[in-house]
């Protein structure tokens, strides 16, 4: 059981060292605004990646 928690764990930290690295892109025509461009797109897409 321990083991299996430990590899949890690590597989864990290494996505969470991933996901800053994804950029997502969009067709322009979809969307009028970057998301990353206000605080709140920053925050809802923080909260998409948790």
């Amino acid at each position: 059981m321990i083991v299996l928690l430990s590899y949890m764990y690590l597989i864990i930290l290494i996505m969470k060292s991933l996901l800053p690295n994804i950029n997502i892109l969009v067709n322009e025509n979809l969307y009028l605004k970057d998301p990353k461009s206000s605080d709140l797109g920053k925050k809802l897409v923080n909260l998409a990646s948790t």
